[in-house]
């Protein structure tokens, strides 16, 4: 009967990883002590983590209940909600979780996610405000707040958060390709490849952007740079159709038939509806004897 064993032994076994084991010590500490809210809220995390979530809402319900200002068991159960998809009872408890702790960048946070999830983006970017107002440091609310700017229209602003974003982690390659991407739509060709370069540095294996920095490399008429780029796609995956008819394109213009042939007969191979889209960007060949002889046989 001695309580705070059970207790230790429960986060004993949570910390080794054995759940359910940890589940059994939460419960027998429960059966003598029901009126504990930090067992109730204990119980809740290990009933999160054995994917029993309607259970664990149940027993962080009865944390706040027996200690309504359990402002970690508010937020805890805001985001048990929102992995079920029920996001006002999320953003309800998110909000109390706030109202508990004014400096609750986490929530205000997990309110705008669920906001810009919903695509209520003028929400989405009140609380993503109200997090970095909390934490000017607050990297995530940065880069989230500039995808929804961009979202809206406001490309300078997003512009500005993914800078800022960067200056606070100049690791990250999901804010470099964000601002890349950027760049790439407002017309700042050079800005973004020097953007999209600094991607592939940090992750040489981001197919999306060695991707982007070849199309960019297209767009300016650096053929060759775009076919070393285009490459560099098909060494991070060889299946990659869209690379091969990209590369064809780039040959075409380049006069070099034989070796946009070979590219879109690969391109075809891996993905046939690539052919109807060559047929529509060059329909000249419905009409060129040698090209339906080539076209034959891929």
């Amino acid at each position: 009967e001695f309580l705070e064993a059970y207790y230790e032994l429960g986060f004993c076994y949570e910390g080794i990883g054995d759940i359910s084991k940890a589940l059994e010590a939460y419960d027998k500490f429960l059966e003598f002590d029901p009126y504990n809210p930090t067992g109730w809220y204990n119980r809740g995390i290990v009933l999160t983590k054995l994917n029993q979530l309607e259970q664990s809402i149940n027993s962080y319900d009865l944390a706040t209940s027996l200690y309504e200002e359990f402002s970690s068991a508010w937020f805890n159960k805001g985001n048990v909600y929102a992995d079920l998809g029920r996001f006002q009872p999320a953003i309800e408890c998110f909000k109390k979780a706030i109202e508990l702790d004014d400096n609750d960048e986490a929530s205000a946070f997990n309110i705008a996610n669920i906001y810009e999830e919903l695509g209520e983006l003028n929400n989405a970017i009140r609380y993503y405000n109200e997090a970095i107002k909390i934490n000017d440091e607050y990297f995530e609310a940065y880069l989230a707040r500039g995808f929804c700017y961009d979202l809206s229209g406001k490309y300078q602003l997003a512009l500005r958060d993914f800078n800022k974003a960067i200056s606070l982690s100049q690791d990250s390659s999901e804010a470099w390709l964000a601002k890349a991407d950027l760049e790439y739509s407002l017309g700042f060709l050079q800005e973004s490849i020097k953007s999209y370069k600094k991607v592939v540095r940090l992750d040489n294996k981001n197919l999306e952007a060695w991707f982007n920095l070849a199309e960019t490399y297209f767009e300016i008429g650096d053929w060759l740079a775009a076919l070393s780029s285009y490459d560099k796609c098909l060494a991070v995956d060889p299946k990659d159709a869209a690379s091969y008819y990209a590369k064809a394109k780039v040959n075409f213009v380049l006069s070099r038939t034989q070796d946009a042939v070979d590219c879109l007969k690969k391109a075809f191979s891996i993905d046939p509806s690539f052919r109807n889209e060559f047929e529509k960007e060059y329909p000249e060949v419905k009409s060129s004897k040698l090209f339906l002889r080539l076209l034959k046989k891929i």
